[in-house]
C-alpha cells in the first residue's frame, strides 16, 4: 500500500528531475550502442556491413544542448545526425541506413513524446510537463527509500491523434523516480487491457558531475536487449549552437 505520510506529488518529483538536469548547459560524450540480435545483425550485413556474431557495437560522438538539440556523430560518413525540436534529420550519403536529406525528418522520431518515453539518446527529459498535461498521473508506489513510482495514463481528451501521443486504452507508463537525485531510473510501458509489459528502459551507473546526476547506462529490453552508454563525459563546456547545424 502506498505510504501516505510524506508522499511527494507527481509535480514535486518532476520538479526535482528538472532541477537536476537544469544544471546542464551542454554535454559532450562518447555514445556507445550495443544490440544483441542475430536478426538485426543479419539485416545490417545484408546492407553491406561486415559484422561477426550476433552483437552489433557502434561508438559515436554525442552532443547535447538544452532544451532540444542532440547531435550524434557515427564512425562513418556523413558525420551528422541532428535532432532539433524533437525532429531528427540525417545527411544522405554512403554508409547511412536511410536516404534522407537534411530537410526531411525521419517520421518515427518526430513524435513529440519520443525522447520523453523512449530516452535512448539521453535527451534528459525536456518535455517533463507533458507527464501531467498529456497524461493522468499519480504516485502509485514507494519501492525503496526516496524512490517513488509515477503511473502515467494517456488522457482521453488529448487533442492530438494517436500517432503523436500514446492512444488512450493502449499503454500506460510507470516512471521509477529517485527523489533525492532527481532522475528516472526505470521507465516501463504496460498494456492497459492485458497488463503485459511492452518494454522496459532502465537507467543506471549514475555519476555526479558538476553537481549533476548523469545516467551513463541505459538498457532497453523489448524483444531483444539494447544497451546505450555514455563515457568520457564533458559537462558545460560552452558548445556553440553552430555545432548543431549541417
Amino acid at each position: 500500500k502506498l505510504q501516505q505520510l510524506g508522499t511527494p506529488t507527481v509535480q514535486q518529483l518532476l520538479d526535482n528531475v528538472k532541477a537536476n538536469y537544469g544544471k546542464i548547459t551542454d554535454l559532450k560524450a562518447d555514445y556507445t550502442v550495443k544490440i544483441q540480435s542475430a536478426e538485426f545483425v543479419n539485416w545490417l550485413n545484408n546492407l553491406g556491413r561486415n559484422i561477426t556474431g550476433d552483437l552489433f557495437i557502434q561508438k559515436n560522438e554525442y552532443y547535447f544542448k538544452p532544451p532540444d538539440k542532440i547531435k550524434i556523430v557515427p564512425p562513418y560518413e556523413p558525420k551528422t545526425i541532428i535532432t532539433k525540436n524533437n525532429i531528427e534529420y540525417r545527411r544522405m550519403g554512403t554508409g547511412m541506413l536511410f536516404v534522407v536529406t537534411k530537410d526531411t525528418p525521419v517520421g518515427a522520431s518526430s513524435q513529440p513524446w519520443y525522447t520523453l518515453l523512449n530516452p535512448d539518446r539521453f535527451d534528459f527529459y525536456w518535455r517533463l510537463d507533458e507527464i501531467i498535461t498529456k497524461f493522468d498521473s499519480r504516485v502509485i508506489s514507494h519501492p525503496t527509500t526516496d524512490v517513488w513510482v509515477i503511473e502515467a495514463v494517456p488522457k482521453a481528451g488529448n487533442p492530438e491523434d494517436e500517432y503523436n501521443y500514446p492512444a488512450p486504452g493502449w499503454l500506460r507508463y510507470e516512471f521509477t523516480t529517485d527523489f533525492n537525485k532527481g532522475v528516472f531510473t526505470k521507465i516501463i510501458a504496460i498494456g492497459i487491457e492485458d497488463d503485459s509489459v511492452s518494454s522496459i528502459r532502465e537507467l543506471s551507473n549514475f555519476e555526479l558531475i558538476n553537481n549533476t546526476w548523469i545516467p551513463t547506462k541505459l538498457v532497453k529490453t523489448v524483444e531483444e536487449t539494447e544497451e546505450y552508454t555514455l563515457s568520457n563525459i564533458q559537462l558545460n563546456t560552452s558548445i556553440p549552437d553552430s555545432e548543431f547545424e549541417f
